[in-house]
């Protein structure tokens, strides 16, 4: 994005509306307007990481290889209409991104395996506020999905299914199941993803089929039926939590949908 600052300032300066029409494309191709679009870039920069640690030994730094994302904000309120679509995904970098000091080593392990910074100093201070809004709904979310999932995905209908596992018997609970199991193992990815829903959604995906069926403390389980239902709930859900990001952030449907 630093090389694009000189070109945009004598651009809006001069009035020269081919110039942007021409360096404008570039910057805005960059960004994901979608979620599958998210989860190609996604892939892109580990692809990256990897390949040049392998290459040189040392981490894979590609932070430099994408746009920075706070200029971004300082771009839409220049050009709102062309920018519009990319900025659900510009704040959602934000929200996510890390401030460890640089060259700290919490600062080398992020970006060495193909983490992205932000320049804070490039934010308008009136997008401060909705970045805030956005973190503690995207917070909010997640507790919803660690604890009160119920209200994030369709569930399946009481199960009447009954096993006896180490020799007590277990109810197949859905809901009672959830909540013994899956807070504990969402909330150590909370820090772990810094706090990136999408990649915990992801994970969660993933690795929902490994999850135990028992919980010892509490005479619950998940029969097979019953786990399919609720695994074949997790992508609508992630995808729900893309499609609120404009509502979290604050943008309006209307210029999203310019």
């Amino acid at each position: 994005m630093d090389f694009y600052r000189p070109i945009h300032i004598l651009a809006k300066k001069y009035d020269m509306a081919k110039l942007i029409d021409l360096y404008l494309p570039h910057v805005i191709e960059g960004w994901p307007t979608n979620l599958d679009e998210w989860d190609g870039l996604e892939e892109e920069m580990q692809l990256k990481a990897k390949r040049l640690s392998k290459k040189s030994g040392t981490p894979g730094f590609v932070d430099d290889e994408f746009v920075e994302p706070a200029s971004m904000l300082q771009l839409a309120h220049h050009f709102p209409d062309s920018l519009a679509p990319i900025l659900p995904a510009v704040y959602y970098q934000l929200a996510r991104t890390p401030s460890p000091k640089k060259g700290s080593p919490q600062w080398l392990s992020y970006v060495g395996s193909g983490g992205r910074t932000a320049n804070w100093s490039f934010v308008p201070v009136s997008d401060y506020e909705a970045l805030s809004a956005g973190q503690h709904a995207i917070k909010e979310h997640f507790l919803d999905l660690a604890r009160r999932p119920h209200t994030l995905m369709s569930w399946p209908n009481p199960c009447s299914r009954v096993t006896t596992y180490s020799q007590k018997t277990m109810y197949c609970l859905p809901l009672r199941w959830w909540e013994a199991q899956l807070p504990g193992f969402l909330l150590t990815r909370l820090d772990t993803k810094r706090g990136d829903i999408l990649a915990i959604y992801q994970e969660l995906i993933d690795g929902f089929q490994s999850i135990s069926s028992y919980n010892q403390d509490v005479p619950v389980w998940l029969c097979d039926p019953c786990r399919a239902a609720i695994s074949s709930q997790l992508k609508p859900a992630r995808e729900m939590f893309w499609n609120k990001l404009p509502e979290y952030f604050g943008i309006k449907a209307s210029v999203i949908d310019l």
